[in-house]
Formats: structure tokens, C-alpha cells, sequence
């Protein structure tokens, strides 16, 4: 072995020892950790979940869309323009944390994105929350949109709630009316109304044949105001008998509403007054129906 020194097979030796030593802990130690495997069954089935997912909230393809409430939609919008999402009710409710801003009149959704961000949001009919369902926009460079989105024909879908802020209204005008007439009762000019010096046209009165009533227009009093006006005449009897007025007699185009005082039922030769609110005559007349009925 020439070449070779005394020193360079101790060398030699050591490094074998320590090769040895390491095969030794590694088989009288902890095994080397070794990557699980997982049965093919389980991939199988993960990829089919995803596919599903992907399938479930593919976008939907227009420009007609049906849609169970509950239900999850995506649908490709246009970037930077306005698009129009017709819904299968009236007066939606949309709750969104997006901040793109949105118009609706009546069923139909206006929006524009400024950005290309997915846009998600919950829709419902107003006060029928069982019935939301998930849409999101996804924008995309494309021509402006236009969906139609329908509900299946066994959807039920309520109607839209329109008595809190119209009968709300009707009701403030019922007691504007009737503070009114308490004004004229105790002779006093009701706030915010004017007595014309000359009255104009006057409604017309006139009780049903037989009936031994008359009104006075002579004296009538007018008090002006800015949505009407409020008309005072008198009534007498002329009969030995009783007489039960009747709001009807004074029924005409434009009167709104009409009462007796102090009371609606004259004595022998009495005479009470007449309170009657009446459109501006420069209102234009309400197309009127023929009584069929002779009234």
C-alpha cells in the first residue's frame, strides 16, 4: 500500500466507526419520518367537492335567470358602465358592504362598479326577508348587462307593505279637516287661511225634492288656504217637521268633505251653518263617473 501513511488509515478508521455509530441510532432510535399517505378514495372525493363548488357558483348565463330564494348566484357585470338587474318584486331591500353605489326604481337594480372587485350582496323584497337570496357581481370589461331575474312560479311573494307612510298622510289630512271645522265652530279664522273679500265660485247645495230646506249662498263666507278652501253657508227649514241633513246634498266636483253646525238635524224654522272644503277652482277637475244608481 504504498502511498499511503500510518496516519491516513487511522483516518480511515474513524470515519468508518462514525458510519457504523449513525446505521446503529438510526436503527436502534426513532425512525426517520416518513410523508402519511392518503388513500385515492379521499382525493377522489375532494375533487369532486371542489368541482361541485366551482359548478354551484359558476356564473349564471343570461339575460334570464331563475333563482330559488335562499339560493346563490354570480353574474358577470360590465366595468365602468351602468348595468340593469331586473328583480321579481317591487321595492327590494339590499344589504351589501360594498361601497359602489346603487339606484332602484321600482323592481330594477342600477349599478356601475369603478373597480373590478366582486361585488356581494343579499336581496329580498322589503319586509320579506325568508325570501333573500345571495347575488354577486362580478365586473368585468364588457358591454352594459341587462338581467332579468325570476323566482320559480311556486315562489309566493308578498306584497310590497304601502300602509305606514300613505295612510300615515291620509290620516294628518282627516285631522287637518277636522281642527279646521272646530276653528269655524268657535268663529274663529283657522290659522293659515285667509277670508276673501269676494268670494268666487261657490259648491252648490241643494236638498232632494220634497224636502223643505234651503241654503243661503248670499252671505257665504270663503277662507283660503294653500292646498283649500273652506266654504260657509247657512240652511234653514222651512217645514213643521224635522229635517236630518245630509252631507250628500252638497256633493259636488271638488268638495272634499262637508258638516253641519252645531248639529245636522233642523228644527221647525231653524237654520244652522254649513262647513264645506273645496278644491282651488283652479285645480283641475277629477274625471267624474255617471251614478248608475241616479245619484
Amino acid at each position: 500500500m504504498a502511498g499511503f501513511t500510518r496516519s491516513a488509515f487511522v483516518t480511515l478508521a474513524c470515519l468508518g466507526a462514525g458510519v457504523a455509530a449513525s446505521a446503529q441510532a438510526s436503527e436502534g432510535g426513532a425512525a426517520p419520518w416518513e410523508m402519511p399517505v392518503v388513500p385515492a378514495h379521499v382525493l377522489e372525493n375532494a375533487r369532486a367537492e371542489v368541482k361541485q363548488a366551482d359548478a354551484d357558483f359558476a356564473l349564471a348565463q343570461g339575460p334570464e335567470i331563475t333563482i330559488r330564494p335562499g339560493a346563490a348566484i354570480g353574474i358577470a357585470v360590465a366595468l365602468d358602465h351602468i348595468n340593469r338587474i331586473s328583480l321579481p318584486f317591487d321595492r327590494p331591500f339590499i344589504a351589501t358592504a360594498s361601497g359602489e353605489q346603487t339606484q332602484i326604481v321600482g323592481s330594477t337594480i342600477y349599478i356601475a362598479p369603478k373597480t373590478d372587485a366582486p361585488i356581494s350582496m343579499f336581496v329580498a323584497p322589503d319586509g320579506a326577508d325568508q325570501l333573500a337570496f345571495s347575488l354577486t357581481l362580478v365586473p368585468q370589461p364588457r358591454p352594459p348587462a341587462n338581467y332579468v331575474i325570476r323566482f320559480p312560479s311556486d315562489v309566493v311573494i308578498p306584497r310590497p307593505r304601502t300602509d305606514t307612510p300613505t295612510q300615515g298622510r291620509e290620516s294628518d289630512y282627516v285631522e287637518m279637516i277636522r281642527s279646521t271645522f272646530v276653528d269655524l265652530a268657535l268663529a274663529r279664522v283657522p290659522a293659515g287661511y285667509d277670508l276673501l273679500p269676494r268670494p268666487g265660485t261657490l259648491p252648490l247645495c241643494a236638498a232632494p225634492e220634497g224636502v223643505s230646506a234651503t241654503f243661503d249662498f248670499t252671505q257665504a263666507q270663503v277662507f283660503a288656504g294653500a292646498m283649500d278652501e273652506y266654504v260657509v253657508v247657512a240652511t234653514a227649514s222651512a217645514a213643521a217637521d224635522l229635517i236630518a241633513l245630509e252631507e250628500s246634498w252638497c256633493a259636488a266636483t271638488g268638495v272634499k268633505a262637508v258638516a253641519y253646525w252645531p248639529h245636522a238635524v233642523l228644527q221647525p224654522h231653524e237654520k244652522v251653518e254649513v262647513f264645506i272644503v273645496a278644491a282651488h277652482p283652479s285645480e283641475p277637475a277629477a274625471a267624474q263617473r255617471p251614478s248608475l244608481i241616479g245619484r
